[in-house]
């Protein structure tokens, strides 16, 4: 009986830190201007994110982002090749892939995710990833305090 109680306590801890070695770092701007094809100005959505494998194994990653408002709206992301031309020229940034796939270990990728703007009196948002889990999106909450954004949950939720 105890080994099969230490196998089930083995296999959930070795489940669970094949995800712990991948780390995210999100950046959120929810009013990003930027001069459009036809040169006038456009505002946007945009969170750039970096996704770092600091683990010891590779890391299979195939993401899809939606982004919904407190008011229960959904965004689904926008190609704008232009718009994240000028968010790696301004930031310095090196993005260039569509979708990740595997992340090696100790190699690190960004990907830009651009939204149509939200409205001005939206005070949280929820960006959720799909595909770092299988069958748990990543559901990383913003909320407004004053005149800045920050973020104030992370958590894996059950796929609807």
């Amino acid at each position: 009986m105890w080994r099969r109680s230490f196998w089930v306590i083995y296999i959930t801890i070795f489940s669970f830190s094949l995800y712990a070695q991948l780390r995210l770092g999100v950046k959120f701007y929810p009013k990003f201007s930027a001069e459009s094809l036809f040169s006038e100005e456009k505002v946007y959505s945009v969170f750039i994110i970096e996704f770092l494998n600091d683990g010891k194994q590779p890391v299979k990653i195939g993401e899809n982002f939606v982004l919904i408002t407190d008011r229960g709206v959904k965004y689904h992301p926008r190609p704008a090749p232009w718009l994240k031309k000028e968010i790696r020229d301004r930031f310095g940034i090196k993005e260039k892939m569509i979708w990740i796939g595997k992340l090696n270990p100790g190699q690190s990728a960004t990907k830009i995710v651009v939204f149509n703007p939200i409205p001005n009196d939206c005070e949280k948002v929820k960006l959720i990833i799909y595909g770092l889990k299988p069958k748990k999106p990543l559901s990383i909450t913003f909320i407004k305090k004053g005149e800045e954004w920050k973020e104030s949950q992370r958590k894996w939720e059950e796929k609807r």
